[in-house]
């Protein structure tokens, strides 16, 4: 039923944001770059810079999405997930996802966005 709403075959749900942060991000791996929005929430920013940074060996930076000529600097050979929120919590800053998602595309990142403010039928 979920999946059918964005058109897709599977679908995977979580009890927690953070399962689905940790889940996501063990499709990283060491040497692997991570571009996250600088607004991100502060708990996966805690996870990423306290514990999974010590383990993973993963490269991650933070930088401001609504400047996608920024993102699209910023975007290295080795990034693999690109992470964003929109909008943000809890600053409610919001990004051009569509633009994000382009740009992904064209670098072959996978984009990630938490949308815990907003419904993805929305």
């Amino acid at each position: 039923m979920m999946a059918s709403l964005e058109d897709t075959k599977y679908c995977l749900a979580f009890n927690s944001g953070l399962a689905a942060v940790t889940s996501v991000l063990t499709m990283l791996k060491k040497g692997d770059h991570l571009l996250c929005i600088d607004d991100i929430y502060a708990g996966v920013q805690r996870y990423l810079t306290f514990i999974h940074k010590d383990y993973s060996g993963i490269d991650f930076e933070y930088t401001d999405m609504c400047d996608l000529s920024l993102v699209r600097k910023k975007i290295k050979s080795n990034t693999r997930i690109v992470w964003m929120e929109s909008p943000t919590n809890p600053t409610l800053k919001c990004t051009d996802i569509a633009g994000v998602a382009k740009l992904c595309k064209e670098k072959g990142a996978l984009l990630v966005v938490d949308n815990t403010f907003m419904s993805p039928v929305l």
